[in-house]
Parts: structure tokens; C-alpha cells; sequence
């Protein structure tokens, strides 16, 4: 090794070219004038989102209006009456018990 020292756990110390320095400032010019837009955008954006904000609660007003007016609908619908006085025609059918007893049906379900 001539001359030379390395420092230990240091990096040398690097000097920016020219070219480096007008490289950087050449890709950040075009910057200053979207940010001079900025204001602009911004202000349209707010304006948006102000909209929308005002849009959401015209859309939660009239949920509540349809949940309302479902829950007086199911609450004024009168329950289906149960079925009075059929009659069931046996025939010849074989049965026990008097012909013209009372029939309760009972639905079992499993809906696995």
C-alpha cells in the first residue's frame, strides 16, 4: 500500500461533480410548478370531499327513512291466519281412531 490511509469504519469523504449537482437541479425544476398548482388541486379536492361528506349523509338520512318505514310495515302486517275447518278426503284409506278427529301436522326440519 502506497500513500494511501483508510480511515477505519469511515467512509472517504466524496466530492459532488458538476454533473451531479446539474443532473439534481434539472430533475427538480419541473417541481416548482406543480407545486405552484398545488393550492388549486387542493382547494378542488377539499371542495370534493366536502360533496361527498354532504352526499353520505343525504344517503344515511334516507336509510334511516327506508329501515323506518320497513320496521311500521312488518309491524302493521297482521299474521297469516292459521288455516280453520279443511277437510281431508280418506276414501278407503286405512286409519284408526274416529273418522272425524282433529289432525294437528308438525313440521320437523333439519337443514344441515
Amino acid at each position: 500500500m502506497t500513500g494511501r490511509r483508510r480511515s477505519r469504519g469511515r467512509w472517504p469523504a466524496v466530492r459532488p461533480s458538476a454533473a451531479a449537482v446539474a443532473l439534481l437541479l434539472a430533475a427538480l425544476a419541473p417541481a416548482a410548478p406543480a407545486a405552484a398548482q398545488a393550492p388549486d388541486e387542493l382547494g378542488a379536492l377539499k371542495r370534493e370531499v366536502e360533496a361527498l361528506k354532504q352526499e353520505q349523509a343525504r344517503l344515511r338520512t334516507e336509510i334511516r327513512a327506508l329501515r323506518e318505514e320497513l320496521r311500521r310495515s312488518r309491524a302493521a302486517a297482521p299474521a297469516p291466519a292459521a288455516p280453520e275447518g279443511l277437510t281431508f278426503a280418506l276414501g278407503n284409506d286405512p286409519a284408526k281412531g274416529d273418522r272425524a278427529a282433529p289432525l294437528v301436522l308438525v313440521e320437523f326440519t333439519d337443514y344441515q
